[in-house]
């Protein structure tokens, strides 16, 4: 097949309307289980130096079936599924599923047969409005893929840097958030400068030769053909397949796993560079979330060190930092501070204290977007439940992602009332053009009583509409989002062995809010259904309202339940829809449902 064909053939496929459920005819509870036990042996194995033993059970994961449904169903029930690539196969049904197994196993059996399919190649914009590659593989690429990574993550987690965040298990961004706060506040230690480095294009520019050296486990075949199998411009006239030398795709399943891979070392580098230095000073703090990364020193000649230091330690990997984004300051001078992560960090003075105190601010330019953003929505052609149910996913988004800042509370507080504002707009217009002789108090109480409600713990009305079906649309507040304190852990390594992962869930549920904190500690976290842990398999899930709000169910923690989100909360909540009356008595047995005796009544009668 022409590559003009695959290109054609990539964009009708492109999204799939319907996919069946994953059943392979397997236990998957059952895979899971036999998956952790093995991927905490082969961390135990690495923590122990025995590094044969690890390998071997490794090549178990590789070999078995359990490890390959695994690594299937995550490339199925992953969003990114619905992206082919230039994949010929489809990968759509439960037949499709079973097919890409045995694919599966004849390439671990024989790699040197594997030939990957080239990338298909979009651009999506960054923040600075510059395109960012994003490379698409094809399905067999994916799911191998997921099959090697879940055989050496283990490994990996035991030689990652303690001071290491992005793209690891159970670790988020409040960890690099909390790391680079503990700096500021260290009253012992008094960091004054802070280097501030990003690496141009770390996914791109990977050596292959190095990438072959961190990935010793992988035959080195599948290695050379994930990272030489070209790509094709998917918005492109030009279909000739584009040569990749250098670099691991961005898209790629197992890219963020050999990032990781080729940086860890870096903070022992660092630290080692600042001892042997005849500087007085001999302490850091060193954070990495992914390419970003900052460290903090107490003088200007440890900050030069340890940038040195970085340089040095890049160029044996192919990599080099960006000058635009790479510097030293001090933030003791420099009221402005610093940005890392997108939150900007800075020292206060306040009255009454020796020594200024560490904060956690938002930049202006972020609350500049998210109004652009807003404003962008608030278009007075549209239907106003879309409105609100847009303004809703860039409010929540926004708010949630901020909610580790000081300034967040204050800050919320004033666009509330901002977001208040741009939906009244929009009302106090509609209203307008249809009562053009009506004054300006007549419109005001017009909009107030058609489009807002009073709402309990607000002293003002809040938007709230219906839609044809009498469904209701509220505006979410971004003032009832909590600041949550960013907090972290260095006792904890490896989120594959036991008594660590249960140290770092401890720390996990320190960050969350009060609200989400009280539900998952009482259910384990786990599943309610499943007995899945959230946290360790790191699997989406979402809050399940035991008695449904249907039935006068509150939104308290009392009525919470975590479950699964596929498949097990649309089990849960669709047993109620299709009047499965054994469904719904099996769900009652086991505490994550209850529904009124006199609806249970009316099911056995019918």
């Amino acid at each position: 097949m022409s590559k003009t064909k695959l290109k054609h053939k990539f964009k009708k496929k492109f999204v799939p309307r319907k996919r069946e459920k994953f059943n392979i005819g397997m236990d998957m509870v059952e895979c899971y289980r036999w998956l952790e036990n093995k991927q905490e042996s082969i961390a135990r194995a690495k923590r122990e130096g025995n590094v044969a033993l690890a390998e071997s059970l490794a090549q178990e994961i590789i070999l078995s079936n359990f490890g390959r449904a695994v690594a299937v169903q995550t490339v199925a029930s992953n969003k990114g599924a619905r992206s082919p690539g230039l994949s010929k196969e489809s990968f759509r049904t439960n037949k499709d599923y079973v097919a890409m197994m045995a694919i599966l196993e004849e390439i671990v059996v024989d790699p040197k047969k594997y030939k990957a399919t080239p990338l298909a190649r979009i651009y999506i914009p960054k923040k600075d409005g510059s395109p960012r590659p994003l490379s698409i593989p094809s399905y067999t690429d994916r799911c191998l893929q997921a099959l090697y990574k879940l055989a050496i993550e283990p490994m990996a987690e035991e030689a990652a840097d303690i001071s290491s965040y992005g793209f690891r298990p159970l670790r988020n961004i409040s960890w690099a958030i909390g790391r680079v706060l503990s700096g500021l506040i260290n009253p012992v230690a008094q960091y004054k400068y802070v280097v501030d480095i990003d690496i141009k294009g770390c996914f791109d520019n990977i050596n292959h030769e190095f990438i072959s050296q961190v990935t010793p486990f992988i035959p080195k075949h599948i290695v050379w053909e994930w990272s030489r199998c070209g790509y094709i411009e998917m918005k492109s006239d030009d279909n000739s397949i584009q040569p990749t030398l250098s670099g691991v795709p961005q898209g790629g399943i197992i890219s963020p796993l050999i990032m990781n891979l080729t940086l860890d070392g870096l903070e022992f580098y660092v630290r080692k560079a600042i001892q042997k230095s005849s500087s007085p000073s001999k302490g850091c703090v060193f954070c990495r979330y992914a390419d970003d990364m900052v460290i903090l020193t107490t003088t200007n000649v440890t900050a030069h060190i340890a940038l040195q230091a970085v340089e040095e330690f890049l160029a044996e990997r192919g990599l080099e930092t960006k000058a635009a984004k790479t510097g030293i300051k001090n933030f003791i001078t420099d009221r402005q501070g610093f940005e890392f992560l997108g939150f900007r960090f800075r020292m206060v003075y306040r009255k009454n204290r020796k020594r200024p105190s560490g904060q956690i601010g938002i930049p202006t330019a972020a609350v500049k977007k998210f109004k652009s953003k807003i404003k962008s929505i608030c278009k007075p052609k549209k239907s106003l439940h879309t409105i609100i149910d847009e303004m809703n996913l860039v409010i929540r988004g926004w708010g949630y992602n901020y909610r580790y800042a000081h300034t967040s509370i204050y800050v919320y507080s004033a666009l509330s009332y901002w977001a208040w504002k741009q939906f009244y707009k929009v009302c106090y217009k509609r209203v307008k053009s249809r009562f053009d002789k009506a004054t300006h108090e007549q419109i005001h109480q017009k909009v107030i009583d058609s489009y807002f409600a009073s709402v309990k713990g607000l002293k003002s009305t809040y938007p709230l509409v219906y839609d044809k079906q009498g469904k209701p649309h509220a505006l979410f507040n971004i003032s009832q989002i909590e600041y949550v304190a960013p907090s972290f852990t260095t006792q904890a390594r490896n989120a594959f062995i036991l008594e660590d992962s249960q140290t770092i869930m401890k720390v996990n549920l320190r960050s969350k809010s009060s609200w989400k904190r009280t539900v998952l500690e009482k259910w384990g976290p786990c599943c309610g259904l499943c007995r899945k842990n959230l946290e360790i398999n790191n699997i989406p899930y979402e809050l399940h309202h035991i008695l449904p709000r249907r039935f006068g169910g509150k939104n308290t923690p009392n009525n919470m339940v975590p479950l699964c989100k596929s498949p097990c909360h649309l089990k849960v909540s669709s047993s109620i829809q299709r009047n499965d009356l054994a469904e719904i008595q099996h769900y009652i047995s086991l505490g994550i449902l209850e529904i009124p005796m006199d609806y249970l009544e009316n099911l056995k009668l019918h």
